[in-house]
């Protein structure tokens, strides 16, 4: 609904490619690496138990955390902290890593634009949403809760009594406030709907049935 309107530049964050030039990536990548030794050597010194242990060195991909998503400012001077970088340098890094994760949406914006599916995007102009999208987000909100009251999959729509309602929506004659409502309503539905289903997944009994699908089918 609001998409980059021009490239950025990094003169919008005060950058400029002379005397204040933004870091390459591979001087943010270097840092980086450096932050994530530091975070390392830290879990290391540390005495948990094994399985907390485990889940801090081996199972939470710190350096890809820290790499692909920007340093809240608020964490900025607990980072200075940690490595002893100088003032200019941490701001610097702040605004490199704003410049560039806009640069990375506004790439991605391109993309997906130029991509696109023509009568969609024309679809999308008429009614202001992604029509296609939307109807599908109402349609698994109310099969959702069905799931979750009566415990059976409803697949046909026209048998429940809302398929030509959802189709309108397909063609974009709803209109956006009518349909965000309903989502809206929907979603704090199905997070108060009470459900006799369990909590998990009984993982024995699905296998089974795959082991007797598959013997079905003649597969060996």
């Amino acid at each position: 609904m609001n998409p980059p309107e021009k490239k950025p530049v990094p003169q919008d964050f005060g950058l400029n490619e002379n005397s204040y030039r933004p870091l390459t990536k591979s001087e943010v990548n270097a840092f980086m690496e450096f932050l994530y030794m530091l975070v390392r050597d830290c879990i290391e010194f540390l005495d948990p138990v094994q399985q907390l242990r485990d889940l801090l060195l081996e199972k939470i991909d710190y350096k890809g955390i820290l790499k692909q998503h920007p340093i809240s400012e608020e964490l900025l001077p607990k980072v200075q902290e940690y490595t002893r970088a100088k003032n200019d340098f941490i701001q610097l890094l702040h605004l490199t890593q704003a410049y560039r994760q806009a640069l990375s949406q506004w790439e991605a914006y391109c993309s997906w634009n130029k991509g696109r599916n023509l009568q969609r995007k024309e679809l999308e102009t008429k009614c202001g949403y992604d029509a296609k999208h939307m109807s599908h987000c109402i349609r698994l909100l109310r099969m959702g809760i069905e799931i979750l009251r009566d415990g059976v999959l409803y697949v046909n729509r026209k048998k429940v009594g809302d398929a030509e309602y959802l189709l309108s929506i397909r063609n974009g004659d709803v209109a956006y406030e009518e349909v965000k409502n309903l989502a809206d309503d929907l979603f704090a539905e199905i997070k108060e709907i009470k459900t006799e289903l369990p909590e998990k997944v009984d993982r024995e009994f699905l296998n089974q049935v795959c082991v007797e699908l598959v013997e079905m089918a003649g597969v060996c």
